[in-house]
């Protein structure tokens, strides 16, 4: 094969080695390379044909003898200001690459050399450990951690952490001794997966050598055993320890078992209602610092009626210091000093005195407490008007009669009537006022506009009160409420409507302990209300020889001078004229209404053809007042 596949290759394929070059007396393109192709195709080249590098200088007295393989080192002269003169003295550095031609200055190893990656002085040593003594110059090898370094004796990778503990991360190169700590302190942390992060449940303790065992899913079985009294070090603060319980077992509450109070201490005091143990005080002595044991043990419960400070004119009720006071401090810890204004209550027309709740009521109470309220701060009902001159006239207690007037001017009102069921722990005339109320806040209207008419039965089966107020009741209340407007009164009679029991039950409860009920008034509430009727023209029913006028059918409210006139068809109507008088719990708005309604209804006529002129005086002599404003 050799002759077959292979070929004689020429001198001039040859590359000759350093410090030799192609014979000049063989044409290298035709001589055959034989099997020593150095001998054949290369000779000797001189230092004359050598061109030193960078550093060194050409050795004239060399210039005719062979190059060799190493022509610097045969031909050239090192220049002595060079780094290529200069020899590496640090153990494990080598000069750097092509530094010959770089003047070596004063300190030839810092700009001629540079660490030998392949030895000990260029190695970094991990956290936790340091170069072995005179290392540099060792090579590195096939493992640069054990040929360069060893443990560093100083740092927390040569401590070995107890039973229980581990390493803490990244701690290996922190010394043991950092921040003026002990070497566990500063390299070890509780192992979570052992008994050394385990806390004994009271009454239990960590059996003995125990920390380096795996606490499992059950901790207090492995790690733990139950504790005596023995086993309690110390009571808490304020406690000392019992004699002869040293056997008995600790429980999950070892101070009540294995202490006692220290009587000269805090935690022997009990606070009184009101006050409670001031946080971490056990451990004060009752009689520190010249105060008394309630000085420095107990501090006022913010939550109690301790704590809150009564108006000027209340006084803190009997009893109330313990009680929680609640979002309404003034009502849950307060009462009025019945010696001061704040517990009177003015008379209808009257007011109270501005800032007058702390002034004594002395022998007068109307005197020292109220003032006439005048009827320029009275306002009169829908389709009214104040009276001439009355302006700085007293209301006294019937204000719409003395202060109001009806206005010609102005539409007659627009009623809402209906009828409201509820049973309360009130009498009839705390039920009527608190209805009273309750509707005028509820619809947004004056109280001179809202009438009520309560009827009451009392409960026989139903618990009595023993406050004086009478028993549990079942009110019936007939009301009308007075609008300006159709428009305005459907907004009212929608608002009625739509009105939850729940919601209803709860203002009716406000109002009825405002005006006196019992506090436990709990009304269950219920109510109908009537209709509203068609208040235009249209509906309307024209007096005795009247007729609807021509396009009046859609005004509105209907009365008889918008929706009719005379009819002359018709024959006059004949008259029946008379006196009737009354004693009755009404004003004369509520007088006339009823007067009307009841010769409508017996005479089986139209109302608008009953005319009627009411006077009204009121009885001083009558036993009940009401409180409404309406007299």
């Amino acid at each position: 094969p050799a002759a077959t596949c292979c070929e004689a290759a020429k001198c001039s394929e040859h590359t000759c080695a350093t410090g030799t070059k192609a014979k000049t007396d063989v044409d290298a393109a035709t001589t055959d390379q034989t099997a020593d192709p150095a001998a054949t195709c290369c000779e000797a080249a001189k230092c004359s044909e050598f061109v030193c590098g960078a550093g060194y200088a050409a050795d004239t007295a060399k210039a005719q003898a062979d190059q060799t393989a190493t022509p610097t080192a045969n031909c050239c002269t090192a220049d002595a200001t060079m780094c290529s003169s200069h020899t590496c003295t640090v153990a494990g550095q080598k000069k750097k690459a092509d530094s010959d031609g770089t003047t070596k200055t004063d300190a030839p190893d810092a700009v001629c050399c540079e660490d030998d990656p392949t030895m000990c002085k260029a190695h970094t040593c991990a956290a936790g450990t340091k170069k072995i003594a005179a290392s540099d110059g060792t090579a590195i090898g096939d493992d640069a951690a054990a040929n360069c370094c060893e443990v560093d004796t100083t740092k927390c990778a040569s401590h070995t952490c107890a039973a229980g503990y581990k390493a803490k991360a990244d701690s290996a190169g922190i010394d043991l001794t950092a921040d003026g700590k002990t070497a566990p302190e500063n390299c070890c942390e509780v192992d979570a997966t052992m008994c050394s992060s385990h806390t004994c449940a009271a009454g239990t303790k960590k059996i003995a050598g125990s920390d380096g065992t795996a606490k499992t899913e059950a901790p207090e079985t492995v790690c733990c055993e139950a504790a005596t009294c023995k086993d309690l070090t110390a009571c808490e603060a304020g406690y000392v320890k019992k004699t002869g319980v040293d056997d008995s077992a600790q429980t999950a509450v070892p101070t009540a078992v294995c202490c006692d109070a220290d009587p000269t201490m805090c935690a022997s005091h009990t606070c009184v209602a009101g006050t409670l143990k001031i946080a971490a005080s056990n451990g004060t002595l009752l009689a520190a610092d010249g105060k008394t044991a309630a000085e420095n043990c107990c501090a006022v419960d913010p939550a109690k009626c301790s704590s809150h400070t009564c108006a000027d004119g209340y006084l803190a009720k009997a009893n109330s210091a313990g009680t929680d006071k609640g979002d309404t401090p003034a009502t849950t810890c307060c009462e009025a000093d019945a010696t001061k204004c704040a517990s009177q209550t003015c008379a209808a027309g009257t007011e109270k005195k501005a800032d007058s709740d702390a002034t004594p009521i002395g022998d007068d109470a109307a005197a020292a407490c109220c003032q006439n309220k005048l009827c320029k701060d009275f306002t009169c009902g829908i389709a009214q008007k104040y009276k001439d001159g009355v302006a700085d006239t007293a209301q006294t207690a019937m204000p719409v009669e003395v202060c109001c007037m009806v206005d010609p001017t102005k539409q007659p009102p627009v009623p809402v009537k209906g009828t409201a069921t509820f049973v309360a722990h009130a009498e009839m005339a705390e039920a009527q006022m608190a209805v009273h109320h309750m509707l005028a806040e509820l619809l947004s209207v004056n109280p001179v506009d809202v009438m009520v008419n309560v009827t009451s039965v009392m409960n026989v089966a139903a618990a009595r009160r023993l406050d004086g107020h009478g028993g549990v009741y079942t009110h019936t209340a007939m009301f009308e409420v007075h609008f300006a407007d159709m428009a305005k009164a459907e907004d009212g009679h929608k608002i009625l409507t739509d009105l939850s029991k729940a919601a209803a039950e709860a203002s009716l409860k406000k109002h009825l302990v405002a005006v006196g009920a019992h506090e436990d008034a709990e009304p269950a509430w219920a109510v109908t209300l009537e209709a509203m009727e068609d208040k235009s023209c249209t509906a309307f029913t024209c007096p005795l020889a009247q007729k609807m006028k021509a396009g009046a059918a859609a005004v509105e409210p209907a009365t008889p001078e918008a929706c009719c006139e005379m009819d002359p068809t018709k024959t006059p109507p004949v008259k029946m004229m008379g006196n009737v008088s009354f004693v009755a719990e009404a004003d004369t708005a509520q007088a006339t209404m009823a007067l009307h309604a009841m010769l409508a209804s017996h005479l089986a006529i139209n109302a608008v053809d009953i005319r009627s002129t009411l006077a009204g005086a009121m009885k001083i002599a009558s036993t009940t007042r009401r409180l409404d404003g309406h007299g």
